[in-house]
This record gives structure tokens, sequence and C-alpha cells, in this order.
């Protein structure tokens, strides 16, 4: 087993930080080192967390001030990269400290990225629980390894499965690599810039990841345009340094109100601010033309208008024709008439 480093990013969850780290201890890819870095908590994670480093000698603590999801994850790269690591660091490996992860979760990751000689390898399904109702058994389930399948890095799959606590990346990629400066959607810009930098990706349904819905978690609270445009211009100065924007069409529907930020379209503001973000990027026209959302954002008098001339048929579908009856959405839209919400 080459030597795996773990991530794990700690702030508040002091209700849910010992099932994590315990799932992280039972892992069946034994040779791993698992740095927690504290965030700012002001709860009694910090303590939970120093127990662990205390007890575990393959656990490692790093305690900062508050600076956001994304900072401490970079606290944990700069770590591996820096002398202070005492190991060779092969792989990466990210999970949030109110998730759970099976135990072979690691094992069966690094089983199909070696398998595939790729740079990152992914959970294909993501197993989401509620906080309030879930039976633990469902966490010590094994799966047999296997070798899965390799996807090709394209414009029409740069934000699929992007989430980095769901992968396990060779360390080598991520040596350059870190999240943008921001405390909203860093997982977007991170997860893009990793995906056209490996090329290709390794995809397995049996690594299981165990994501946690909880009422106060950071994805149900609303965020200014500013935060959408943090993250999409991260992308864009990646690409353009890297030359990149004549091999992908950037991921613009990030800026485009959707089904968990159509908050922003009652933003009076938010096409106009929007208009005068893309002109302060200076785009040059012949990438415009290669992407049709960016041109049309300037061609366009209003958010209705920009809306309705760059509406995918998906949209056009999910807008007049939804029925949805799951633990996170429950509505029924027939033509463009909602029948039941909940």
């Amino acid at each position: 087993m080459k030597p795996l480093s773990i991530v794990i990013p700690i702030y508040n969850v002091e209700n849910y930080l010992k099932e994590c780290l315990d799932s992280i201890i039972n892992q069946t890819y034994t040779n791993f080192q698992a740095i927690l870095i504290n965030d700012g908590s002001i709860d009694n994670s910090y303590n939970i967390a120093k127990q662990y480093t205390d007890s575990n000698k393959n656990f490692i603590l790093i305690n900062q001030e508050n600076r956001g999801l994304g900072e401490a994850r970079n606290s944990g790269l700069n770590y591996i990269f820096s002398p202070q690591n005492q190991q060779q660091t092969e792989y990466i490996g990210l999970v949030d400290s109110d998730d759970v992860i099976a135990k072979d979760y690691y094992e069966n990751l690094i089983y199909c990225l070696d398998s595939n000689n790729t740079d990152i390898a992914k959970s294909r399904d993501v197993f989401v629980f509620n906080d309030s109702n879930y039976n633990k058994d469902i966490f010590n389930e094994m799966q047999s390894k296997e070798k899965g399948i390799i996807r090709k890095v394209k414009s029409s799959n740069l934000t699929s499965k992007i989430d980095p606590w769901r992968s396990v990346f060779r360390a080598s990629l991520l040596k350059d690599l870190r999240f943008p400066p921001v405390r909203f959607a860093e997982d977007v810009p991170f997860g893009v810039c990793a995906n056209v930098m490996a090329q290709k990706i390794a995809l397995t349904k049996s690594a299981r990841y165990f994501y946690r819905i909880r009422d106060n978690s950071l994805t149900k609270k609303t965020h200014s345009p500013q935060e959408f445009f943090n993250a999409f211009e991260f992308i864009y100065n990646f690409f353009l340094a890297h030359d990149l924007l004549h091999t992908y069409t950037l991921p613009t529907h990030i800026l485009r109100p959707s089904e968990s930020y159509e908050y922003l379209a009652d933003d009076e503001n938010y096409f106009h601010e929007l208009q005068n973000f893309i002109l302060s990027l200076n785009i040059e026209p012949s990438v415009l033309a290669k992407n049709n959302v960016l041109y049309m954002v300037l061609n366009t008098n209003s958010l209705d208008e920009f809306l309705q001339k760059t509406q995918s048929f998906k949209e056009w579908r999910r807008h007049n024709f939804r029925i949805s009856l799951n633990k996170k959405h429950k509505i029924i839209k027939i033509f463009g008439k909602t029948i039941y919400k909940r």
C-alpha cells in the first residue's frame, strides 16, 4: 500500500465529527495519515479532534483561524507538499467532517485509480442520508473491488461529479493546484481544473461515500452574485493561463439562475452586474463566439431575454413538466403550472 493522505476540514461539527473520524480509523486501506484542519471552530470540535490525534499516531491536527472550507483544505494540501510531511504521499483524499465513508472506501477507489492508470478516481454514486433518521449499519457494508470505467474529460462533463470528497487524486496532480480563496462554491473551480489537468478520470460503484443532509449546511443558504462570479473567474483565469480556452467550452451554466439558485433571478441588479463582470474579463471575440452564453450576456437587454435565448431543452422541460418526489424536492408541475409543492 502506497501512502495516502486524507484531508478533513473541521468547522463546528461536534455532533458529527466522531462518526466521521471513526470511519477513517476503520479504513481497510491502512497506510494513511489523516490531516485534520480545525478551521476556527467555536464548539467542541477542536477538543474532539485533539482526542483523536492524541490517540492515533497517524492523525495530525492543524489549528487555524476561520478562513473557510476551501482555505482549510488548502492548509491540508500545503502540509502534504511541505517538508513537515514525514511520508512520501502518493494519493490524496478529502473527506468532509460531517460525512461518513465506507470501510473499504479508499481501498476500492485506489484500486480503480491504479487499474485504469488515471490521476483521479471517483465514486459513481453518493449515498445521501438524513441526519434525523438513518441506520448506521449501512456504513459497515463492504463491496467487491472493481476496475470501473474510464471517462474522457470533455466540455460536456466538466462539472460532472466534481465533488472533491468523492475522489482520490494522485498526489502529483495537485502539487500546484489549490482551492480558490472563496467561501462558496470552491468545489466547482477546483474540480473543473483538476478534471482538465487529468484529461481522463476513472469511475467506480464500489466506493461508497455517505453524504449527510443537515438543516444548517452551507448549501441551503443564499449567496451574492459576486460569489458565483468569483468561482467562474477562477476557472476562466486557469483556462487562460493553460491555453485551454479554445480546447474546452467554459462551464457558463454556473452564471445562470438554476434549480438551486433561482433566487438570483429575483435580484433586479443581477443581470447588470453579470454584464459588467463579463466585460471586466476582456474576453477575446473568438472565445466569446465559442461560449454562446457569454456572448448572449453582452448582446441581450434583460435577464428574461437572456434566459429565454440560452435555455436548454432540459431547462425548458423542467420549467414546464416536472415530477420530483425525493427527500430534497417534492414538486409536481404540468404545463408550467405547479400542482403540488412541499
